[in-house]
């Protein structure tokens, strides 16, 4: 087999294993879990136009992120597929894809400059850093940001984070002219800034640089001595500038749009609620979580409330800043026995930053914020295996323990992808997992409702009556409205028009304004044959919110029943200028028309 079939075969594998284990994926539909914030219920990226190009690179507050290329990804996908969910999806399972492969060249070249030898590239290499982008690209923890249609920032992120990867890699090989690493350093520079726009969790980036210069490269050493600010070091020092830079502009841009955009997200913590101290104990537990996790990836949940409800002494937030400091202390003292270990350490350490939630309480364990950080311990298994990689045991039984790791993480992600499947699956397997907590009746809402859409209503009450059972005073109005909404609503499907209307006026009594409430509590108030009752109801409905065609239609037909159509005719036009459905209209005028 010649060397470039090899290599073109090497890549299909690459591209292939990740996109059969999560091809389940393609099936699953969009998610009432932030799909609908970003996504189907957005109009900005519904369509390439010259608006929602404006809007997709000035916006702050939708989504208190500044991710403009993200927006650019969905709208592209959208002019392709259209609203179909199958094509978000579809554009997740590819770019993962693409992800795997640009892992393997990036541990690929680093095993180069790790070894010295510019030629290491066949054989025993290459089959322990296909093992290794794999092993990434196939953990569990990847379900999320894969499965989930609102992952794409994250995957794009990481493609424009592996681009830059490689071109710095290649800027810093001595073998190429001058002018080529000049240009591949700038270009290194720009993919940087793209991975910024795409979503910020990329901010750490500056940190791996820093620890590919300590090693594999060895720019912070002299004479085998740690030199941090020699007048070469001084000078890797200065070529991360414009990095920094980029990544010091875009936390700029994160906390303005954090702190200037709280209508609707929860305000950042201030420093009397959320002091230094317990900070710092959650950087600590963030930092030894995604250190141990990956290792053990069971009982995955898109939600985990650890960081939720705690105190900064509670015993795993002190044994984590014990295993961080620890660790770290330790990797330093051994720095010339373990230069590759402190390197991925430094790493594991600095593209974190962006997820130790600093400004944040609660703070979130998400899997996906593991994305980047996940790939570093499948490096460090790809460093020990090329340190011993002239032990024939390690060359004979690597290929076989790979692949059945492999095998068993492929298994359990293809398992993991039943939970992403639709709103009912999803929100079945996080209230399951939340355990007895108070976060657990917004899972059991969404549930609920999810349930209701698909006609399930005796099983969406049960989820509802669950939720009411439970304290719901930590809920914001917003939220207490809506669970009350939604279970009035079950229970008018049901025909338990009583019980319906109490749901309806407990929500009246606090919001007057209540629209939607206003108008089903007219539906209870029909039903009960309290029609003079419905039509007050539905007048302070029209009276609030006279720019609706149901509010209009819902009254006229009310006073068709009522015996005064004269007076439901007028309401009728109205409805039909508002766009209301002309065949409803038209339905209703008959019945006028034939009494």
């Amino acid at each position: 087999m010649s060397e470039r079939y090899q290599a073109w075969l090497l890549r299909a594998v690459l591209l292939l294993v990740p996109f059969v284990i999560f091809f389940p994926t393609l099936e699953a539909g969009f998610l009432n879990w932030d799909d609908d914030v970003n996504v189907f219920e957005n109009p900005h990226v519904q369509g390439l136009t010259g608006e929602n190009l404006k809007w997709m690179f000035t916006d702050f507050g939708h989504a208190i992120r500044y991710k403009p290329l993200s927006w650019l990804g969905w709208a592209i996908v959208h002019e392709c597929f259209g609203l179909n969910p199958f094509g978000f999806h579809l554009a997740n399972v590819l770019i993962h894809g693409l992800n795997t492969l640009l892992l393997f060249e990036v541990m690929r070249r680093l095993v180069r400059l790790a070894t010295g030898n510019h030629n290491e590239a066949g054989g025993f290499t290459n089959t322990v850093c296909i093992i290794g982008a794999l092993l990434w690209a196939l953990h569990p923890m990847r379900v999320e940001p894969v499965a989930w249609i609102s992952g794409f920032g994250y995957q794009a992120a990481v493609t424009w984070l592996l681009a830059a990867t490689i071109l710095y890699l290649r800027s810093q090989e001595d073998s190429v002219p001058a002018m080529t690493r000049r240009t591949n350093y700038w270009l290194a520079v720009g993919c940087y800034g793209l991975a910024t726009i795409t979503y910020p969790i990329v901010l750490g980036f500056p940190a791996l640089l820093i620890a590919i210069d300590f090693f594999p490269l060895r720019r912070f050493t002299s004479n085998d001595q740690l030199a941090l600010w020699s007048d070469s070091a001084r000078r890797v020092w200065l070529r991360k500038l414009p990095f920094i830079l980029i990544a010091a502009g875009m936390v700029a841009f994160t906390l303005y749009g954090r702190y200037r955009f709280t209508d609707y997200w929860i305000k950042p913590a201030a420093m009397e609620d959320f002091g230094l101290g317990a900070r710092t104990m959650q950087a600590a537990y963030v930092w030894a979580y995604y250190a141990w996790k990956p290792l053990l990836p069971t009982d995955l949940s898109p939600v985990y409330t650890t960081l939720i409800w705690n105190q900064p002494l509670d015993i795993p937030f002190v044994f984590s800043l014990v295993i961080v400091v620890g660790i770290t202390a330790l990797l330093i003292f051994r720095r010339r026995q373990w230069p590759a270990v402190l390197a991925i350490w430094i790493a594991h350490l600095g593209l974190l930053v962006p997820m130790l939630g600093l400004t944040e309480r609660p703070h979130y364990t998400h899997d996906r914020y593991g994305i980047i950080n996940g790939a570093l311990w499948p490096l460090l298994l790809v460093t020990v295996l090329i340190r011993f990689r002239t032990r024939l045991t390690v060359r004979k039984w690597t290929p076989l323990v790979g692949l059945c790791l492999l095998i068993l993480c492929g298994t359990m992600s293809f398992r993991q992808t039943r939970i992403w499947q639709n709103d009912i699956a999803f929100f079945t397997h996080m209230s399951a997992s939340l355990g007895a907590n108070q976060y657990r009746n917004l899972a059991l809402m969404n549930l609920g409702e999810a349930l209701m859409t698909a006609d399930r209503n005796d099983e969406a009450l049960a989820a509802f009556e669950a939720a009411a059972k439970r304290d719901v005073l930590w809920i914001s109005p917003f939220d207490f409205q809506r669970l009350a909404l939604s279970h009035g609503s079950a229970l008018l499907n049901l025909g338990r028009w009583r019980e319906a209307e109490t749901k309806f006026r407990e929500i009246l009594q606090a919001n007057p304004d209540h629209i939607p409430a206003r108008n089903n509590l007219a539906i209870s108030l029909w039903k009960t044959d309290r029609l003079n009752e419905a039509i007050t109801e539905l007048q302070s409905v029209i009276n609030r919110n006279p720019d609706k065609p149901d509010g209009h239609l819902n009254l006229a037909s009310l006073l068709i029943e009522s015996g005064r159509p004269w007076e439901a005719s007028p309401h009728l036009q109205k409805a039909r200028e508002l766009g209301a459905d002309p065949r409803l209209v038209d339905a209703k005028e008959t019945q006028i028309g034939a009494r």
